[in-house]
Formats: C-alpha cells, structure tokens, sequence
C-alpha cells in the first residue's frame, strides 16, 4: 500500500484528465486505496469506473472486511477515532469516522459496476449494524446487480436489499435466515424474487405448501425435513411441465425409506432398489435424471435432485 499511496499523491500534481487515465489502467484495489488519500483525489477516483466482477461485505464484531474479486481490505477501529485500513500488510489511518461507515462509503463506489454483491453479518447486534447499511442503501440508487447473497440477516433485512436491486437486472438471489419460520411468501412477492432465474436458500426449513413458489424458476436449492410422495407428484406433473425449468436441489433433513422408496416409485413405477436412487425420467417433452443420495458435504443426510437433461 505504500507504493499505491506516493502514487496517489503524485496523481494529485497532475491533470484531472491524465488521472482519469491513469486511474482507469490502475488495479481495482488501487483505486480503492486511493480513495483513502484525501477528498480531491477521493472525488476523482469516484467519478472513474471501477469494475468489479464480485464484492464480498463481511462485517464482524471488531472489524469490516470488503473483498474485491479475491483482494481483501480490512476495516477496523484505531485509537484516537480513527480507522486503520489494511491492505497487503500495509497499513493507513483515516480520521472522523467508524470502521462500518468508512467501509460503506468505500463499497459506494465499487457497487456501481459490479456483477455479484455478497452481505455477511456475523455480529451480535446486526439491528446496528444493518441501520447503517439501511441508511447507505436509501442514498444510493438501485443497484444493477446479478446476484446477490444475503447471509445470517433477518427477513426484513433481506427484503430491504431485494427492494434495493434492479428486478429486470437480478437473476441470482441466494439469502439465509433466523427467523424465517413462516415469512417466505412476504420473500415471495417482490417483483425480485418473482423475476429471478435461481434461487438458494440456506439454514432454514421450507414447508410443503410452499414450494409452488419455487417452480417459475429456471433452478433452485433449499432444504425440506422430509420428501413426501404428495411433494414429488407436483414436482413431476408441474415442475416439470415448465419449459423454463433446468435443475433443482432438495436437502433432506429426515429420511422415511418407505416414503422415498414411493418417491422414487414416482418417477419410476417399477422402481424397487435401495432408498439412494438414481432413475430417468422422461414426459412428453423433456428428459430428466432424477436421483436421491448422500449429501457431500453431510454423509447423514439425503439430497434429492432432478435435472433436465
């Protein structure tokens, strides 16, 4: 970083139009220190285009990280209210303001020309915390993201990001919640989830019921507690109907053998193997593998998938 810094302050003696140039062949990480100098060249890089395909916020208790395509700056509180910005094992003190505000006025920038926006909050107090994201979000114009992950929040924090994002833009939602229980149709509503392409839901249970709510789209991933016939019946004379539909994932956290020895029967009626399956399945106008099996990353519990072939 200390080399990005005395680079920065030569920008500062030259032309406003050389520095964009320059600026604009400077590494995305860079720019982003760069901004840390002083509020003339702060002023510039935010008016340069920073493209980024991934950021990634992950705020914790005593400090923010932001991670730029694979390059990680950290935020974290100094003495003397300051903040000390760390990048590559160099370090810079900024004056005035927390870590958390210092880092949000940093993502700003890199959120205008981004692919991917990924928000992980492992604090205690997330209410305080996603206050200030709140307030950065309502000053910001919509982002035109596609994709977004949204992790360990609380559904009205994930519904306040979904609204924030372009719906015509976003096609790739993936979100975890701890108090989602019964709230996934107010997830459902939003123009967002009902015109994107994929879906990931993690750590939470989906109910039976509503499931329908998944199947305009193109794939998807949650977990059930259990499989019934009455859920793969609708999965195949609905889902699989849709000519939109390529993939999906189940994670079971029960395993019934007679129930998904029925399942299996579903897809294929003369089935009458081991409760792990994997069968073809075919209607009038697609192919499918249909499969129950262990999952990768937990050998105790079943995944079941289908997809389009």
């Amino acid at each position: 970083m200390c080399d990005t810094i005395l680079m920065s302050k030569s920008l500062l003696d030259m032309p406003l139009l050389v520095v964009n140039l320059i600026l604009e062949k400077s590494e995305l990480i860079d720019r982003m220190n760069s901004r840390n100098v002083c509020k003339s060249l702060r002023q510039v890089v935010d008016k340069c285009a920073i493209r980024c395909g991934k950021i990634i916020l992950d705020i914790e208790d005593k400090y923010v990280s932001m991670h730029l395509d694979g390059n990680k700056i950290v935020y974290t509180d100094a003495d003397d209210n300051c903040t000390t910005v760390t990048y590559n094992d160099q370090e810079n003190e900024i004056e005035g303001e927390t870590f958390l505000v210092i880092a949000l006025n940093d993502l700003k920038v890199a959120l205008k020309h981004v692919s991917c926006f990924a928000y992980v909050d492992n604090t205690l107090d997330r209410y305080q915390n996603i206050t200030y994201f709140k307030r950065f979000l309502k000053s910001e114009e919509t982002l035109h993201v596609e994709e977004v992950e949204i992790w360990n929040s609380y559904v009205d924090d994930v519904m306040t990001i979904l609204r924030c994002c372009d719906s015509e833009v976003l096609k790739d939602i993936g979100f975890s919640c701890s108090d989602m229980t019964d709230q996934f149709p107010r997830i459902a509503q939003l123009d967002q989830y009902k015109k994107a392409k994929r879906i990931r839901l993690k750590h939470f249970v989906l109910k039976e019921e509503q499931i329908e709510n998944l199947f305009h789209l193109e794939e998807f991933e949650f977990e059930m507690d259990e499989l019934s016939v009455q859920t793969a019946v609708k999965i195949r004379d609905n889902l699989l109907q849709r000519s939109t539909f390529r993939r999906c994932e189940i994670d079971l956290n029960q395993s019934n053998s007679r129930v998904l020895n029925g399942v299996a029967n579903v897809f294929k009626p003369d089935y009458n193997g081991d409760v792990k399956f994997e069968v073809e399945y075919s209607n009038d106008n697609y192919k499918f593998v249909v499969s129950l099996g262990e999952c990768k990353f937990y050998p105790s519990f079943l995944v079941f998938w289908v997809k389009k072939v």
